[in-house]
């Protein structure tokens, strides 16, 4: 994985918690750094699922254009193919999220509300914390 200014920022972040005693300690360099990719990775399904939790809260919108006479209406209607495949598409998110998490032993929960971030995360392994004390930043 390229090495970024995220990557970076993770990785200071995780130092950062590890000292505050949030998550346990991590055993080396390379440890830390396959966390910090797992990290983004997730962070990057995340913008997927919050994506279509937007789409689930404003009923999958198609928008049409038709014209009556001169005149041009635009409307949306739902779209009912994109629902299911946004449904699918959420199953297989959700399964890999699973997988990365009990890699490292970490405890998260979904949000299905666009207006908070879709993965609530726990790097401790302990109960996440919903008040949003370091998982907002993380995901």
């Amino acid at each position: 994985m390229k090495k970024t200014k995220r990557f970076y920022e993770i990785i200071h972040m995780l130092y950062e918690q590890e000292e505050r005693g949030f998550i346990p300690d991590i055993p080396n360099y390379d440890t830390r750094c396959a966390m910090a990719e797992d990290i983004i990775r997730l962070r990057n399904i995340q913008l997927k699922l919050r994506r279509i939790a937007e789409d689930d809260c404003n009923g999958n919108p198609r928008p049409v254009v038709e014209y009556r006479g001169t005149k041009m209406y635009r409307y949306d209607e739902q779209d009912t193919k994109r629902a299911a495949q946004n449904e699918k598409t959420w199953e297989r998110l959700e399964d890999k999220v699973a997988e990365i998490c009990n890699k490292w032993g970490w405890s998260y929960r979904f949000n299905a509300d666009p207006r908070g971030a879709a993965i609530k995360l726990d790097l401790g392994g302990g109960d996440v914390d919903y008040i949003g004390r370091h998982t907002e930043y993380i995901c």
